[in-house]
């Protein structure tokens, strides 16, 4: 039944014993996530967001990662629509905001010159519409000492339109506080002009989709390049994801993208492999 109504009005289901088996053990992961969450068995890991001028660490974008006791390493495309669908995502939200900014607070405080390092958080469309997402903003800065502007806040296109004025009343608070935005997954969704002037947005992170093609695609060179100019004029950052290659960190310098991320710099560390990166760039 529950299927059946996510897929709109008169729309039918066959029930199937296979179906239920695999909705038996959707509910036992949804249970095991929650208390995964309440007992502390999730963890942070750190990705480097590099200069691409000069290979220095900028920042950090902090990735959730699960490792159930009994099935291992569950992806994170798996368990995170799990969690926006039951709700989970709140508490799992404001838990890796609060240790985002904590691990940032303890890496300025024991490596010196990382006052300038910022942590970038995922925030869900879920989290926008149905948490008070600028009192968590506000309470983890609190605790964690941290400035608001050593942290910036991801958030996806589709995020943008499920309530536009809702949704950037929200953003304009936040950014009362000091933190700024990044607009992830660039050109992948909704992209609008209209969107980027009509809410505060920072940065953009041109989608993996696009850079993964750059070396060997004109087309998605010739996009980058629009993006990266029109991110100039609006006096906008830009990020590119998922750079895997030389090949395509030399292309990405040249059409103007001056920072990036990916598997050529680093995967996403666990916090004291973060750690010793800090300290080898700071040494």
């Amino acid at each position: 039944m529950h299927r059946a109504k996510k897929r709109g009005p008169s729309k039918t289901i066959v029930f199937a014993a296979e179906t239920n088996a695999v909705r038996t053990g959707q509910i036992q992961l949804e249970t095991d996530l929650r208390h995964a969450i309440e007992n502390g068995d999730l963890e942070l890991h750190y990705q480097p967001i590099i200069d691409l001028e000069n290979g220095n660490s900028i920042a950090f974008e902090a990735l959730t990662r699960w490792h159930h006791p009994i099935h291992g390493p569950v992806s994170p495309a798996r368990f995170i629509p799990m969690a926006e669908e039951s709700g989970l995502i709140l508490p799992l939200g404001r838990w890796a905001m609060m240790e985002a900014c904590q691990q940032l607070a303890a890496w300025q405080k024991s490596i010196k010159n990382t006052q300038n390092i910022y942590v970038n958080v995922n925030m869900s469309a879920v989290q926008l519409l149905e948490d008070d997402i600028s009192r968590t903003v506000a309470h983890c800065l609190a605790q964690s000492g941290i400035e608001g502007r050593n942290l910036r806040l991801e958030i996806t296109e589709s995020a943008l339109v499920a309530n536009p004025e809702f949704t950037a009343r929200c953003l304009h608070e936040i950014k009362e506080l000091g933190p700024t935005l990044a607009l992830d997954d660039f050109g992948t969704g909704y992209s609008s002009l209209n969107y980027l002037n009509s809410f505060p947005i920072d940065c953009i992170k041109i989608d993996q989709s696009f850079v993964g093609q750059v070396d060997r695609d004109e087309q998605s060179s010739k996009i980058i390049r629009i993006i990266t100019m029109l991110a100039d004029t609006l006096r906008m950052s830009v990020v590119a994801e998922g750079i895997e290659t030389s090949e395509q960190h030399v292309m990405m310098r040249s059409l103007g993208c001056r920072y990036g991320q990916g598997y050529l710099f680093s995967r996403p560390l666990p916090k004291d492999d973060a750690t010793a990166h800090l300290r080898k760039q700071f040494k």
